[in-house]
């Protein structure tokens, strides 16, 4: 078990190489900045993953898993990549979020092969909500 802020980083450090995440993107804050950014609260037997904005909460995340948590700070950065890959990269004629989540999957997919999975679920269920819109 993770037992402090200093060692979840250096994990989230090492799984950052494997993407070439930009360190800004890694950063593990251990308590509200009250900007939305999520901090993480390391608790005997689990975690907390929470972002607030001006002392209101905006959500909190817990889990027992160390693996899931690792898996909710790096999509966070690997949103921001895919992103500007998207940005870069942008096709006309489709919705950008083929793209964008194209390369998201992708890039939790080459941090480690079984979070590509567990990406096409998170993006199945917005894509239910939101299906592509093509023009």
């Amino acid at each position: 078990m993770v037992t402090s802020i200093r060692e979840l980083q250096s994990m989230v450090d090492e799984l950052g190489v494997r993407v070439d995440a930009p360190k800004s993107l890694l950063v593990i804050l251990s308590a509200p900045a009250d900007d939305g950014a999520p901090y993480v609260e390391i608790h005997e037997n689990s975690f907390n993953y929470v972002s607030s904005e001006r002392g209101y909460e905006i959500y909190s995340k817990s889990t027992n898993s160390l693996d899931e948590l690792l898996y909710w700070i790096m999509a966070r950065a690997v949103r921001q990549m895919a992103l500007k890959y998207e940005l870069e990269n942008r096709a006309d004629n489709c919705d950008t979020r083929r793209l964008y989540f194209f390369r998201f999957i992708q890039l939790l997919g080459d941090i480690k092969p079984e979070w590509a999975e567990l990406a096409r679920r998170d993006v199945g269920e917005i894509l239910k909500l939101s299906p592509y819109i093509d023009s």
